[in-house]
């Protein structure tokens, strides 16, 4: 059963508009199993995927803040899981526009777990949301520390951001504000608030100090591909790999593109080219 809901989940995930009914009956099966079958450590996966979607799939980020709430309050939830629940209920928190709740929440996981991936996880969570509160040279040091110590991911993520900052921020700036722009555009394209995050691309376009061109044109090819418009995914890729061959998102624009082509456009010939081109770079 756990397994049937995580395909059903997976299924509604990849497609390319939101099915309304097809969610909505979803939702309600996985109420009737939570309400059928008590809390375990084997349904724990199931239940965090469901707050998952409800706040990003149903927009219904209130009923997810409550429903990780009360899922702390259960006193043999064990540290890592208590860890996970925490990092979730940040990440919504700010969504919630209560970004020093969520800071709290990731500090309390960075104490709680210095030397685990949570706990550096957490702390990359809070580099981020010190980008989107205008701390960047804050966010730069913490960025800094997590480049060396931590998982592969989460380092070149984090090697990727305090890049980003240092090539874009102004010290004689005081607010920065495009650079905050796009870690909060960022932000609500992780959380599929994709409105918003073009919205905020547009603002960073309109800025008298528009030095993000790479990095808008990749937000904006990964919003293309999220709802599905794969040609205008590939287009923006190729804008970005024709106009800024020397970026540091240029190989990964190079991947992304050879993955659009190989699987979504079928254009294998193509995609084998910019393979080859990517093993070049």
């Amino acid at each position: 059963t756990i397994a049937l809901f995580e395909v059903r989940l997976l299924q509604l995930y990849q497609q390319q508009t939101i099915d309304n009914t097809n969610a909505k009956l979803l939702d309600n099966d996985l109420k009737k199993y939570f309400e059928n079958n008590s809390f375990s450590d084997n349904n724990f996966s199931l239940y965090q995927k469901w707050i998952c979607f409800k706040a990003t799939y149903l927009n219904e980020e209130q009923e997810a803040i409550k429903m990780l709430e009360d899922l702390l309050k259960i006193s043999t939830l064990n540290t890592q899981k208590r860890a996970i629940a925490k990092i979730d209920l940040a990440q919504l928190q700010v969504l919630n526009n209560d970004v020093w709740e969520a800071v709290l929440l990731n500090s309390q996981v960075e104490k709680d777990l210095p030397n685990d991936t949570l706990g550096h996880l957490a702390k990359f969570n809070n580099a981020k949301i010190s980008m989107m509160i205008g701390e960047f040279e804050w966010a730069t040091a913490q960025l800094d520390v997590l480049r060396a110590a931590t998982t592969k991911l989460i380092a070149n993520d984090a090697m990727y951001l305090s890049l980003l900052i240092r090539d874009n921020y102004d010290a004689e700036d005081s607010l920065n504000i495009p650079l905050a722009q796009y870690a909060w555009a960022t932000f609500f394209v992780e959380n599929n608030r994709f409105e918003k995050a073009q919205l905020l691309l547009d603002s960073i376009e309109g800025s008298y100090s528009f030095s993000l061109k790479d990095d808008v044109l990749f937000l904006r090819a990964q919003i293309a591909k999220n709802q599905g418009n794969y040609h205008l995914c590939d287009s923006l890729l190729s804008v970005l790999i024709l106009n800024f061959p020397s970026e540091l998102l240029t190989d990964d624009a190079l991947y992304e593109r050879a993955q659009l082509q190989d699987y979504y456009l079928k254009n294998n010939l193509l995609a084998i080219e910019i393979y080859e081109q990517l093993l070049l770079y």
